[in-house]
């Protein structure tokens, strides 16, 4: 199959009429270009753990330099650390208000030499531990909630945030850098004032090997390219029949009853080679319309309908040199929360019977 060609568009922001800049659009389809290249999954370890992570999202988990796994608890809140070969070390600090605790943790946020952040959306700070667990210290963020919403540290130590904002007494969706010293130093991407459409809040964040910035909008496949300084150089939006063009009105489908389940990224990260992989749900190929509504439904009718097939995963790699996917493999069902680096959380296929969450690492082959 031969590489397909991708296309430029040229977008300018201004204000009063002025244009200010403008960064060309990449414009590349969703067909695999390599028709010999393929991805795979192969379990690495099973997490020793009964906790349930099957609807965990990916800022619930992480891993740091040394291949070790954060989990957060979503029974008992509190943040378990486990080796490289699944086996439970420790749990970093506790429930609470007090140093070294946490009420509602919003990010996990792994450093460099095993240092860890954890980011308290209840208590708006941010709480680093060593790698041996132990508490270093506090500083305060401003945050407003945000469970699910992603953040990530810079090469300089700063910490980047999907966050809610309210300048001037109106609410936006931005992403903020913030310093070492808890100070929100830069504001950007501004979705303006949708703060009540809870499924635009979700953008994605991931730092390149070179520093580039990468911000990506879940429901219409458009990642946005950002130098070291934080300033947008490009865009790299992703076609195909089945990508909206743009993004949703309305609460997106969830697959239960007459509508499919709506297309969304749920992750991303870099790889060898210049290689961008993504994560993202798309319709089961089994999934059928049921014609009725949430309110007729009972809910033991409800829990039938959520466990049927509704949904796929899909797992990309795009060559981010040339711009174009190299290739693309569909998983039937949810397939776990998204990691960098590759690797995937997803409960055991006999969860009923086994006691831990595997963890699958993808790789792409030629």
């Amino acid at each position: 199959m031969t590489p397909l060609s991708f296309r430029y568009a040229v977008v300018a922001s201004s204000i009063g009429g002025i244009t200010l800049s403008a960064q060309p659009v990449i414009r590349m389809s969703a067909e695999p270009s390599c028709g010999s290249c393929t991805i795979v999954l192969e379990r690495v370890v099973t997490l020793r753990t009964d906790t349930d992570l099957s609807s965990a999202p990916s800022t619930w988990l992480a891993r740091d330099v040394f291949g070790r796994f954060y989990v957060l608890d979503p029974r008992e809140r509190v943040v378990r650390l486990f080796d490289s070969s699944g086996m439970f070390l420790r749990q970093l600090g506790r429930k609470g208000g007090g140093p070294g605790e946490y009420e509602v943790v919003r990010n996990i946020v792994p450093g460099p030499g095993g240092e860890v952040q954890i980011i308290d959306a209840a208590l708006g700070r941010s709480s680093r531990f060593s790698k041996d667990g132990n508490f270093l210290g506090s500083t305060p963020i401003r945050v407003r909630g945000g469970q699910g919403m992603a953040a990530i540290r810079l090469p300089n130590g700063n910490l980047l945030l999907n966050e809610r904002s309210l300048p001037g007494g109106g609410a936006s969706l931005v992403v903020q850098q913030i310093d070492k010293h808890g100070a929100s130093i830069k504001r950007f991407d501004d979705a303006g004032p949708q703060w009540r459409k809870s499924w635009l809040q979700h953008r994605l964040l991931a730092v390149r090997p070179n520093g580039e910035v990468l911000i990506a909008h879940p429901y219409i496949f458009r990642i946005d390219v950002y130098d070291a300084a934080l300033a947008k150089r490009r865009s790299l939006l992703e076609t195909a029949e089945w990508i909206p063009a743009e993004n949703p009105d309305d609460l997106p489908s969830d697959g239960v009853f007459d509508q499919p389940v709506a297309p969304r990224l749920w992750g991303l990260w870099e790889g060898p080679e210049n290689h961008l992989w993504t994560v993202s749900t798309v319709p089961s190929a089994s999934w059928r319309p049921v014609r009725q509504s949430r309110r007729e439904a009972t809910p033991a009718e409800f829990a039938a309908l959520e466990r049927r097939p509704r949904v796929a995963t899909l797992i990309q790699v795009i060559d981010l040199a040339n711009h174009r996917v190299l290739a693309s493999k569909r998983f039937e069902g949810f397939v776990g929360s998204p990691l960098s680096g590759g690797y995937l959380f997803a409960l055991p296929a006999d969860s009923a019977e086994t006691s831990g969450v595997e963890v699958y690492r993808a790789t792409f082959k030629r």
